[in-house]
This record gives C-alpha cells, structure tokens and sequence, in this order.
C-alpha cells in the first residue's frame, strides 16, 4: 500500500513543475516538458495502471496547453495517445467517461481553429463526431450529477447549438442549472442558445432578451470566472442591453413583475400541460424559455405571426398540423403511462397466457410501443415534406431507375452525386439540423441511438420483446424457438431510449418548420405572392 502511495505521489509531482509554468502562461515550457514526460512514460518497461493513468494525464495537460497557447500539434499529440495502442488500457484506469470527455475536448479545440464558427453541410461531418463523443461520455455515465458529467452535458448543449438544434441544447443545459448554479459555461451557453434561437426562429421578444440578460449576468456573479469566459459573459450582456433600450418599460421593476406574473400564470396551467412544460415536450416556441400563459398550446407554425408569402406556405402549415398531431397524440400515450392516470378497465378484461418468459404484455406496454412508431413514423413525414419543398433531387436505383422510397435517413446521402453542395446551398440552418438529427439514429454513422431505428425495425418486422424486471427466464425455448426473428430488450432500455426519441422529434419538428420559415423568409423571390399571416388570413382549427 505504501509502495502505491509513492507512487502516485511521484505521479502528481512530476505535474507540480506542469501547473506551475502554466500559472505563468510558460505554455512552451509546459509543452515540452510534457513531451519530455512522454517520452519517459511510452519508454518504461512496466506498463501498469499508473502508467496509464500517467498517460492520461499528459494527454489532458497537453490538450489544456495546446488551446491555451493555439498549438494544434499538441492537440493532435494528445489525440494520438489517447486514440492510439494504449486506448482500451486508458478506458480500464479512467473510465469511458473521462476518455471520451477527453477526446471531446480535443476535437473540440481543433474545430475552433479549423472549422470556426456554425456547422453547414461541408463541415458538419466532424462536428458530427464530437456531438458523438460528448453523447458517449454521457451515456458512460448515467447516474452520477458531478464533474465533469455536467461539463459533459453543457458542451453537448453547445455542440448541439453549434449544429442549430436548439430545443435539445436548451433541455440539456436547463438540466445542468438545476443540479448546478456555479457553472458559469451553463448559464452563457444558455443565452447563447436564446439568442441563437431568435434569429432562427425570425423572432426576439423582450421576454427573450430578459432571459438572455439574466444568464450573462448570472455567469458574472459567480465568483473566480475565467477571464475567458467574464469577456464573453461582458459582450453579450453589452449586446443584450442595447436591444433592450428599444422596449420602454424593460426595467428591474417590471422585471420583477413579470417574474411574479409568470409564475402566476403557470400556476394555473393543468397537470398535464406543467407535465408537457417539465418534460421538454411541448410544441410552443414561447415554452422553450418562459413557463407563462404563452406556453399553454403548441402553437408552433410556419407562419408564426409575422405572416409569409408564397404558394408553398398552404402545404407545409398542412404537415405541421399532422405531425403535431400525431406527436400531441405520442406525448398523451406518454403521459398516461409514466403518471399511470386513468387506466382503462379493459386492461382487467384482457386475458393473456403466463409462459415464464418474462414478457411486459398490456395495455401500457402497447401503449409505448405505439409511441415509437409514431415518432419514426413523423421523422419520415418530415423527410418526404423536405424532399418535396426544397426539390431534393430522387435517389434512383436498379437499370429501370426506380425511385427510392424516401425516409428519413435516406433522404441525405450526401456523397452522392453532388449531392452535399445541393444542400449546402441553401445555408438553411434547419436543414444542417434535420441532417444532424439523422446522424444520431443512423447505424451507417454509428450514431449514438441507431438502435433506437433496430427497436422500430424490430416492432415493424420482427418480435420485440420488452421484458420485466432482470431475469431473464425462458421457461418454453421460445426466444431460441424464433432466434433468429425476434429482438430482447430490457424495459428500462426502452423507456430511456424512449425518452430521447421523443425528444429528437420534438427537435426534428423544430427544425423542420424553421427550415421552411427560413427559406420562405430569405430564400424566395415573392414579387407578386399572397401573404399568410397566422391571426388574419388562417384561424385555429376546432379539434
């Protein structure tokens, strides 16, 4: 035990000598003195845990000095250790979290210097795979609310910003600032997130820039900010006030007042609607950052009430009724399930043979079942919609050509005949959006939740068994029976992959009715065109 303590104390010496050159912004020295650690590391004869965990350490010291100081070589070295030979034997003494963490903050780094600014279709592929190491860092760790989990998630909601998916980006950083208020990166990344979400969405209203304002300055308030991070807290705040002057009353007092009213009016909202608020699944642009009485419908549309011109705003405000409809309807059956409200007799009228295999068989378990396909079932809709409105050109296959069925993560193939620079044209941020989306549940990718499509494909084809509790009984052979047809999945599994299907099509919904409000807004000649405006020409519909 002593010896191991000696170790270790040796350990954190040799980067005593590190912290202290870049106290003094020494990045150089630091640098090669690193090296010089590396060297000595690879070149040991005994490669044990400490070893490793020393390896790690240069690695993250390395990727630390490189940004501060701009040295992309010392990045890319600090990627190649932990990418290289020794991967898996880094995983075993630090865990998946902190590898992927580390890679992510690599990356990271790299991309600001070489791919500065938002994500469009020509960059997006290695933002892509940073939004997918933040997501495995994530998912290496599910349980625990400390370090560098939340830091985890607010660079995942940064990334997320980044690639225009603003609904997700705000959920994950809203999630950080209640187990956490001394994050300052969580409240600007939040700002940030608001501010960007005015510009896509054609829209910035006092209450947005109230929001906005109040995370600057609460990133401000918490004490030791980086300076870094203070200037960027400082400019955003500047820009926040002066939008602010050209609203009269947007004073503390009526800030105050308003914060009172807000909570007022939320209280006042039914169970279901704060439950729809609570669990990010509503489809309200106002109840992404304010729980008021705006946020009591999904009042989501193409034309929000700015108005737009054009043949085409008819159609589309059409697939936003449909998908909002099926979606309220997925959210409802969610609903009922997870608050257990008003179960049906029916279920006590079903009769269903026990064969000792563990199967979760009932009105509820169809019930979430019925919402997977749902979800699939509106990303698809979505894919079809874009093909048509931005004039996608069909992917053909076999001599007579025929055109593939359109889904939605076939709808991209940006490889193919030019097809990246077809949508990179446009520069619509909802569309860098939908395709980022795609990514995640795409297998050819490795996305993150590609199995999220196996357990769709599974339900559509095959036999999915969701099954109860941990044993994994069977009693009568019958999963060897079907080996090679049926797909076993634990029931937590699918509840949580559940959850996060809900949200990216909450997201897909988003952002597909920012594409089409984008390109109607900046990307048309409408010399000539009829108007739209929601409350004047089109009224809402009596369901």
């Amino acid at each position: 035990m002593e010896d191991m303590d000696s170790q270790i104390n040796s350990l954190m010496s040799k980067f005593t000598v590190i912290d202290n050159y870049i106290g003094e912004c020494e990045y150089k020295l630091a640098i090669s003195t690193l090296k010089d650690l590396l060297q000595s590391t690879v070149n040991t004869s005994v490669k044990d845990p400490l070893c490793y965990l020393d390896l790690y350490y240069i690695a993250c010291y390395l990727i630390d000095c490189g940004g501060d100081a701009g040295d992309v070589e010392s990045i890319d070295l600090a990627d190649s250790i932990l990418s290289g030979e020794h991967h898996e034997k880094i995983i075993d003494v630090v865990g998946k979290e902190l590898m992927f963490y580390s890679q992510a903050n690599a990356l990271s780094l790299k991309l600001g210097y070489e791919n500065a600014g938002k994500a469009n279709f020509n960059n997006i592929e290695p933002r892509i795979r940073l939004k997918k190491l933040h997501w495995k860092s994530y998912c290496a760790n599910k349980v625990d609310v400390e370090l560098p989990r939340l830091q985890t998630l607010v660079n995942l909601a940064i990334e997320l910003k980044t690639q225009f998916r603003f609904t997700e980006a705000l959920e994950w950083v809203n999630q950080v600032l209640i187990f956490s208020e001394y994050i300052p990166e969580a409240y600007i990344a939040r700002s940030e997130i608001i501010k960007d979400l005015s510009f896509a969405s054609n829209h910035l209203s006092e209450r947005m820039l109230l929001d906005i304002k109040d995370g600057y300055q609460r990133a401000l308030n918490i004490p030791n900010i980086r300076e870094g991070l203070k200037s960027v807290a400082e400019n955003g705040l500047d820009w926040t006030l002066n939008q602010l002057e050209e609203f009269d009353d947007a004073d503390s007092t009526s800030e105050d007042a308003d914060k009172h009213q807000t909570e007022h009016e939320f209280s006042q909202l039914s169970d279901y609607r704060k439950f729809c608020i609570f669990s990010n699944l509503t489809l309200s642009e106002h109840a992404l950052y304010c729980q008021c009485a705006g946020s009591s419908k999904d009042d989501l549309t193409v034309c929000a009430t700015i108005g737009l011109y054009g043949d085409r705003v008819i159609p589309m405000e059409f697939v936003v009724n449909r998908i909002k409809s099926e979606f309220s309807f997925a959210r409802n059956l969610y609903f009922e399930c997870v608050t257990l409200q008003d179960k049906p007799k029916l279920a006590e009228e079903l009769f269903l043979l026990e064969l000792g295999n563990n199967e979760y068989l009932g009105l509820e378990a169809e019930k979430l079942r019925t919402i997977y396909r749902l979800c699939f079932g509106i990303l698809d809709k979505i894919a079809v919609a874009i093909s048509n409105f931005f004039e996608i050109p069909k992917i053909t296959t076999g001599k007579k050509k025929r055109a593939v069925k359109v889904d939605f993560l076939n709808v991209w193939n940006l490889d193919l005949d030019n097809r990246r620079e077809f949508f990179n044209e446009f520069k619509n941020p909802g569309l860098v959006a939908l395709y980022s989306i795609s990514s995640d549940l795409n297998d050819r990718k490795q996305g993150e939740w590609d199995s999220l499509k196996a357990v769709r494909n599974a339900l559509e084809h095959n036999f999915l068994v969701i099954r109860e509790g941990e044993s994994d009984i069977d009693s009568y052979g019958i999963y060897d029976y079907f080996a090679e047809d049926i797909k076993i999945i634990d029931e937590q599994e699918f509840i949580s992959g559940l959850k996060i299907l809900l949200s990216l099509t909450r997201s897909a919904i988003f952002s597909f009715t920012y594409a089409v409000r984008y390109q109607l807004t900046y990307g048309e000649d409408y010399s000539g065109s009829k108007v739209y405006p929601l409350l004047n020409y089109l009224h809402q519909k009596e369901t």
